[in-house]
């Protein structure tokens, strides 16, 4: 067998086991719907949470009367959380309920600034 043989017979090797892992690994879809943080480590100052890939509220610690708060702000609301957990609940109660929410008003902004855009060009 020539060396080229042998590289040719590597390289199948490795799609064939590079095919295995993706087949066997999360979708595209799965992996986006799951509400993440960005940031800090949890709930240490502040970042974002994203879903679908989009960031759809930023989170930041604050000082209140009681100790700390997490403040989650969107386009849509400003909310106040004892905890980052209590936060993240918020968000994916109901099957991602919240967070849905806040990515259709991000998306429908995107949109109409598009439009915008296409209109100033005309």
């Amino acid at each position: 067998m020539s060396t080229v043989g042998a590289t040719i017979d590597v390289l199948k090797a490795q799609y064939a086991a590079e095919r295995k892992i993706i087949e066997s690994g999360p979708s595209l879809r799965e992996v986006g719907e799951k509400v993440r943080w960005v940031g800090d480590e949890v709930g240490a100052t502040g970042g974002a949470f994203r879903w679908m890939f989009t960031d759809i509220a930023r989170w930041q610690k604050k000082v209140s009367t009681d100790g700390f708060v997490i403040q989650l702000e969107s386009p849509l609301e400003e909310l106040h959380f004892d905890t980052w957990a209590d936060t993240l609940d918020y968000l994916t109660d109901n099957d991602n309920e919240h967070a849905k929410r806040y990515y259709g008003v991000i998306q429908e902004l995107a949109y109409s600034e598009d439009d915008d855009e296409e209109s100033d060009d005309d």
